[in-house]
């Protein structure tokens, strides 16, 4: 779990770099066991500001109307739970495809709905939504991903995850750089790119004559079906 209702939002959490965010999903939804997606959570959705004058939220409205709004405003984690909890966002209008025209919605909605809503992110190839819609496809196409074993992977550059799901003579390689830098994950064998959290994402060098190792700018992730040699040179 990367989001509830009840905790400020994953983006916010990682200083509004959208690439940490899907760094994180990918981990979120090939590590083994059931992921779990909060509302908003696909789209990079961040909190909404709400004074507490104007909280919904019974503990806030109960035991902290006498809070001064300067003190929660830096407080890093958000005490008025209204300002996760706001409309989902289908689109960019006013009420963010949420409520009819008019109909002003129980929690106001985010301004983020600009770029962080469903109609505009669906038509993105490299959006968050997207990203999440891919992970999600290789997770149900590939055994290894929703039901294979984890291992991981060791020798990975310092401050990168990496870890191998596996099922019978399928394998894929999971890679997550965590860092401000470039880093070379070693694949253990010949790969085939599935999913990248950014075009950047490749394998080898450009014109290298065999793919034995993913290449990860900061912040980004990948994940690599590892294959046999001899099929894939038969098959080029």
């Amino acid at each position: 779990v990367l989001e509830n209702h009840d905790r400020t939002r994953l983006l916010d959490r990682v200083g509004g770099h959208v690439g940490k965010a899907k760094v994180l999903a990918t981990v979120l939804l090939l590590l083994r066991g059931v992921p779990t997606i909060y509302q908003g959570q696909e789209l990079a959705q961040s909190n909404t500001y709400i004074p507490l004058r104007d909280a919904q939220d019974p503990i806030v409205r109960t035991h902290l109307p006498w809070l001064p709004e300067a003190v929660n405003r830096r407080l890093p984690e958000r005490l008025n739970r209204d300002e996760v909890r706001t409309p989902m966002q289908w689109d960019a209008t006013p009420t963010a495809g949420f409520s009819p025209p008019g109909v002003t919605p129980w929690l106001p909605v985010n301004d983020d709905r600009a770029a962080a809503n469903v109609a505009d992110q669906a038509g993105d190839p490299d959006s968050v939504l997207s990203l999440y819609r891919d992970l999600l496809r290789v997770r149900g196409e590939h055994r290894a991903l929703h039901a294979g074993r984890l291992d991981l992977v060791p020798g990975a550059p310092a401050g990168t995850i990496a870890w191998l799901r596996s099922d019978g003579d399928e394998r894929i390689l999971v890679a997550a750089n965590l860092t401000d830098a470039s880093v070379a994950v070693p694949l253990g064998g010949f790969g085939e790119l599935l999913v990248a959290t950014e075009p950047s994402v490749h394998l080898d060098e450009p014109g290298a004559a065999t793919c034995t190792t993913v290449r990860l700018p900061a912040h980004t992730a990948g994940v690599v079906q590892l294959v046999d040699r001899t099929r894939a040179t038969d098959a080029s």
